[in-house]
């Protein structure tokens, strides 16, 4: 019998910043189903410290941010449905001298690499990773990807940081001759593009969500989660 797997891929949260949208990032936890799991892509929180000059923009303290993440995700660490959180930008502006992102990953067992990611589940290689880039258009987030690919030989490639649902896909061969299909997608966020930094600096906009993969045998399937 061939086994299924689900997979949710979630980041760019950015909890505490004026534009995230809290209510759909809880209608998508919600509809998880109960034997799926997740792949948490970074910037989770805002992040911003004092020294920042929009400190003020955040809606709660930084401390404050990172609990609500906690609480947000402590169901699904405690049963076990977190593949891996990596970290982003926004983690490493905050945790400077003390990671409290892998402290709280340790305290569940969850995997954690940092950065970047490299998995084989049911005999499909996922590489994900929160990349350093400015990249804002799809020429440039199809760069990332083939930096992605000269870095690791991966069935599903996925990238955060772009607050895009961006996805494409290519073809070629195995060492069987067999003809394969690769993915490479962004993963989305829940951050509102009106009045947005997005928005002033007219970036594509894209809907809030996540990227949701289905494994089964050797089939790959992959869509946005809106």
């Amino acid at each position: 019998m061939t086994s299924t797997r689900n997979i949710y891929v979630i980041g760019d949260l950015h909890v505490g910043n004026q534009n995230y949208r809290e209510d759909l990032l809880k209608n998508t936890l919600s509809k998880i189903e109960p034997e799926a799991d997740i792949i948490g892509m970074g910037d989770y929180c805002e992040f911003i410290n004092k020294k920042t000059f929009d400190y003020d923009s955040q809606t709660i303290s930084p401390d404050n941010q990172f609990k609500e993440f906690k609480r947000l995700f402590k169901s699904f660490a405690e049963k076990g449905r977190i593949i891996t959180m990596l970290k982003g930008n926004h983690e490493d502006r905050y945790f400077k001298k003390l990671d409290m992102l892998e402290m709280w990953c340790e305290q569940y067992d969850i995997p954690y690499f940092g950065r970047h990611f490299v998995k084989t589940i049911n005999d499909v290689t996922i590489y994900a990773h929160h990349p350093q880039s400015s990249a804002t258009t799809t020429a440039g987030r199809s760069t990332v990807f083939r930096k992605m690919r000269e870095v690791q030989e991966a069935d599903i490639y996925l990238t955060g940081h772009f607050h895009s649902l961006f996805q494409e896909s290519s073809y070629r061969y195995n060492r069987n001759r067999d003809l394969t299909e690769r993915f490479f997608a962004c993963t989305g966020s829940y951050l509102e593009y009106k009045n947005s930094y997005a928005e002033l600096k007219l970036y594509t906009p894209n809907p809030m969500g996540c990227k949701k993969i289905t494994i089964e045998g050797d089939k790959i399937t992959m869509g946005d989660f809106i």
